[in-house]
């Protein structure tokens, strides 16, 4: 698979988890966990996009920190992204087994925005 073709595939995959976190926050209940598990994922599929695209290895690792750490030695801009990162990193695990982990609607929507401004900001540097 050539680099482009790479590329895309994760970004349709950030795309899917994207679609999915959307639509599952709507609900009347929504499924907390399963939208912060889902903005979580799209996030790292787009850094993991990014990095493969400026033709770096990707780590195999569920840390936004680690892979954010990568891009910003590709684009230093990419610092400005730290927060997002940190916040949702968490969710890449915690979320998707019956540990203690207390969620609310306001942790959803911080998941939401963190995950949008991820997408977004790499989205603009695809088309730049």
């Amino acid at each position: 698979m050539d680099n482009r073709t790479e590329v895309e595939k994760w970004i349709e995959f950030a795309e899917n988890d994207y679609q999915a976190a959307v639509l599952l926050s709507k609900n009347i209940k929504p499924l907390l966990e399963i939208v912060c598990f889902h903005c979580q994922q799209c996030a790292e599929k787009y850094l993991k996009a990014f990095i493969i695209k400026s033709n770096s290895e990707i780590k195999q690792t569920h840390n936004l920190e680690e892979l954010l750490k990568i891009c910003v030695k590709i684009q230093n801009e990419f610092d400005s992204l730290i927060d997002n990162c940190i916040d949702l990193s968490d969710y890449a695990v915690e979320t998707r087994y019956p540990y203690p982990f207390e969620l609310d609607i306001n942790d959803m929507n911080k998941a939401l925005k963190d995950m949008e401004s991820i997408r977004n900001f790499i989205l603009s540097k695809f088309t730049s």
